[in-house]
């Protein structure tokens, strides 16, 4: 199929005798928000509105996006969730339950079920994920199964920018909009999750306050194809140059979220700079592995050398507890999937947000890692008509 924008048409007679919901606080962008059966399956689930779609082969980045609006103001602007008629089916799709994060983000998904549900609300889910991280054609399949099951909403989080992107088209195709999570696609309907270049430079702060605005420093990222990777980076860069010109960025690599790939690039590191005072990293995924190596080396961390990191899920936690990690900042996985199923419901019922929705982050060091990251957030469960 060709990737473009394309909408899905209804006759006129459908557009003025069937409703889907009722409407919020509409904003004209995004869907058009009129009520259709395009996307439901056999009846099993509550008609789709006629979306509108953006098309495949054009990228997006929140960050650079002037309309994207972070959850406080969604919820301040946009107010409870309307009320919708049938069942609110909801996809999830992510990359492998291997990962903690993924597997907390699921726990968010199932809590913001349970929260619907006991506030009488119709609406189910389930969640999928691929073998591993690497396992790009099996989250594709996952993903075409989600289709054709049909729904309301695919929350993806894909493990390349396009492995998953005909599966987006076979969605669209069926009225079911795709909303990336964590990381943007292209084409995406939607897009929940961290402003990645405010994370970077949350993290500048963290670190130069560690090591007194000045000495050596590496960067370990991700797949540099990603827009967060791309965003994470910048912003520290960037944030680093402004508060502390003294700090010098003496090697950055990509480790494409490996574990063992970001370990050996840190034992590289430990002896071609021995003057090394700190280490970021994109992702908690990576710090496992950095953690190790500067663990085996005669460097202690947060006395020799300063670990900063990305993600904040248990483990990581424990890392944090024990010395051996600096800090992280949280993205707040659980919370991300229980905002992610808000949004889609209030695209659903007709509120049509901005295409960015921007989640809260914080940092995590010694002196709150027992803090639960619901109080840590600050993120509180919706209000419904």
């Amino acid at each position: 199929m060709k990737r473009k924008v394309f909408a899905i048409l209804l006759a006129s007679m459908m557009v003025f005798s069937l409703t889907a919901c009722n409407s919020g606080a509409p904003k004209d962008q995004g869907a058009e928000a009129q009520p259709s059966g395009g996307g439901a399956s056999g009846g099993k689930f509550a008609p789709n509105p006629a979306y509108t779609f953006y098309s495949t082969d054009e990228g997006y980045d929140a960050v650079n996006d002037p309309d994207a609006i972070t959850f406080d103001q969604m919820r301040e602007t946009y107010g409870p969730i309307p009320k919708w008629e049938g069942q609110f089916f909801a996809h999830g799709s992510l990359k492998s339950f291997e990962v903690e994060f993924w597997r907390v983000m699921k726990e968010g998904f199932q809590k913001f079920e349970a929260d619907a549900k006991e506030k009488g609300k119709d609406f189910a889910m389930e969640c999928s994920a691929a073998q591993t991280e690497e396992d790009t054609e099996g989250q594709l399949s996952l993903v075409r199964d989600q289709v054709r099951q049909g729904g309301n909403a695919i929350v993806l989080s894909a493990i390349t920018d396009i492995n998953c992107l005909p599966g987006m088209e076979e969605s669209y195709e069926a009225g079911i909009p795709v909303y990336a999570i964590g990381s943007e696609l292209p084409g995406c309907y939607g897009f929940v999750g961290s402003n990645g270049y405010m994370v970077g430079q949350r993290c500048a702060d963290y670190m130069a306050e560690l090591i007194d605005y000045q000495g050596q420093v590496g960067i370990v990222v991700g797949l540099t194809s990603q827009t967060a990777t791309i965003n994470r980076t910048n912003g520290f860069i960037d944030r680093m140059k402004e508060i502390a010109p003294d700090v010098e960025i003496v090697a950055q690599q990509n480790a494409d979220w490996e574990r063992s790939a970001a370990k050996d690039i840190t034992k590289t590191w430990l002896t071609q700079y021995p003057d090394m005072v700190g280490i970021y990293s994109n992702a908690d995924c990576m710090t496992y592995g950095i953690a190790e190596a500067v663990d085996e080396s005669s460097k202690v961390c947060n006395e020799d050398i300063f670990i900063v990191s990305i993600d904040g899920e248990g483990e990581m936690k424990d890392l944090i507890r024990d010395g051996k990690v600096s800090g992280t900042c949280s993205l707040g996985s659980y919370t991300m999937g229980m905002v992610a199923y808000e949004v889609a419901i209030r695209n659903f019922c007709g509120q049509n947000l901005p295409r960015g929705i921007f989640t809260p982050i914080w940092m995590i060091d010694q002196s709150n890692v027992d803090t639960d990251d619901l109080t840590a957030s600050g993120y509180t469960f919706p209000e419904y008509e």
